[in-house]
């Protein structure tokens, strides 16, 4: 029987192994996000975590390299099944509220607009714009934006939440 490792040979393994399968594992998730770069690296990087956690527990793997695809393949399906819980609540949310999409006039959306300039990056400008001034439909901006219908009525509900709450504190809506 071999003995336990020490912290500082689990740290030296793990290392090694980061450097080793980080490229394969990286390029793993990317292919099976579609190319998402932010949300690949955080797949990647929650698999290795996960290897690291078995490494400080005293856990041999055999494989590392197919443990973490495995891990970053589960963490995947994981994330999918919750976005698409999500989008359900969402969904039933958005039904169930009384004035949907119409709760901004457009004249309150011009006023914001201008208001919210420096507060909004630019792709939740041109969420807004397409969205709210153009009156473009979810499918339509999520093709445009080279999204999913999911990713953009998630942006829409946080964006919306954000300018009432905007629009609360400058005494623009109650």
């Amino acid at each position: 029987m071999t003995e336990p490792l020490s912290k500082k040979q689990q740290d030296r393994q793990f290392v090694d192994v980061y450097r080793r399968y980080y490229p394969f594992i990286l390029k793993l998730c990317a292919a099976r996000l579609g190319g998402d770069a932010d949300l690949a690296e955080d797949c990647t990087q929650e698999a290795f975590y996960v290897l690291y956690k078995k490494y400080l527990a005293g856990v041999t793997v055999e494989n590392p390299r197919a443990f973490l695809a495995k891990t970053a393949h589960l963490i995947l399906l994981n994330k999918r099944t919750r976005r698409t819980a999500e989008a359900a609540r969402r969904a039933e949310l958005d039904e169930n509220m009384p004035d949907g999409d119409g709760w901004l006039a457009a004249s309150e959306g011009a006023m914001l607009m201008e208001t919210l300039q420096e507060p909004l990056n630019e792709k939740e400008r041109t969420l807004f714009r397409l969205r709210y001034v153009e009156e473009r439909s979810v499918a339509e901006i999520a093709a445009l934006t080279d999204s999913t219908v999911t990713a953009v009525t998630t942006r829409l509900s946080r964006l919306r939440r954000r300018l009432k709450e905007t629009m609360k504190e400058n005494g623009v809506r109650e």
